[in-house]
């Protein structure tokens, strides 16, 4: 048995991963596609935000300032025969400086769901580097994981965001214990985390 570990220096806190290296054998090419509920749920959380989002576009359209989101190449596995790596064109946010800024930057996220692309819960989308940074059974096992809107919560210091390594140990955590407790445990330490003065949260999704 493979014993995965993940050692937070600055809290000196050691988490331990399942036996993930059995996945390896049975990994795929391709994620679970995203279901015509979730899709039809976002066309109408898009039609419902349209007016809005359409207006703070314009707005900073006319003022010169930049989008709230990009459509990036992320990296989300390898294709069939080891013929290179799983390229996905996806809206991902650009950095914004409150919170009403993050939440019209999740707009190009559910079309990214409407689109069939992505899920509501999920992994992290992750550059090339930040994916080839990743052991091999990390990426297989986060390949098979649909890429989503909502992530497991990594730890981080208060005002300070989470590195790559703890984002990649939330997301494997969330891969190996998919389902509707670890989803409901997500949104409870999201609407904790919101509720926080100034967001300063110390969490780990595998704690």
């Amino acid at each position: 048995m493979v014993d995965h570990r993940v050692l937070h220096i600055k809290t000196h806190t050691l988490s331990h991963l399942p036996e993930i290296r059995a996945h390896r054998q049975t990994a795929r090419t391709e994620t679970p596609t995203t279901g015509w509920l979730s899709r039809g749920l976002a066309c109408a959380g898009l039609a419902l935000l349209a007016p809005i989002a359409g207006f703070d576009w314009l707005t900073r359209k006319a003022m010169g300032l930049p989008q709230r989101w990009n459509t990036q190449p992320v990296v989300h596995g390898h294709l069939a025969h080891n013929a290179g790596l799983r390229v996905l064109l996806l809206n991902e946010p650009a950095p914004q400086s409150d919170l009403a800024g993050t939440c019209f930057a999740q707009y190009g996220r559910l079309i990214d769901i409407a689109q069939g692309k992505r899920h509501w819960f999920g992994v992290r989308a992750r550059t090339m580097s930040q994916w080839q940074h990743l052991s091999p059974d990390w990426q297989n096992l986060l390949a098979r994981t649909p890429i989503g809107l909502i992530h497991a919560s990594a730890w981080h210091e208060a005002g300070q965001r989470p590195t790559s390594e703890a984002q990649a140990a939330a997301d494997v955590f969330y891969a190996v214990s998919p389902g509707w407790k670890t989803r409901l445990r997500i949104c409870t330490e999201l609407l904790r985390g919101s509720l926080l003065p100034n967001n300063q949260v110390q969490t780990s999704s595998h704690a």
